[in-house]
């Protein structure tokens, strides 16, 4: 499936419909299960809360040098 294709047709479809690459479906991503709100928000503010925590207690950071 070409990626293109798939965003095509995710952006002409309704807000909660997405594909699901594992079954090669376009479905409510909600209703099957493929997203749940409430573990993206967790996550996202685990992983925050984490590199806040790094960067607070070493005073530095390392990232990777972008190719150019």
């Amino acid at each position: 499936m070409k990626g293109e294709v798939v965003v095509e047709k995710v952006n002409s479809s309704e807000w909660e419909i997405g594909y699901n690459a594992m079954t090669d479906k376009y479905e409510n991503l909600l209703e099957t299960g493929v997203i749940d709100p409430a573990k993206v928000t967790r996550c996202a503010i685990q992983n925050a809360s984490s590199v806040a925590g790094m960067f607070h207690t070493t005073q530095a950071i390392v990232v990777e040098k972008p190719q150019a």
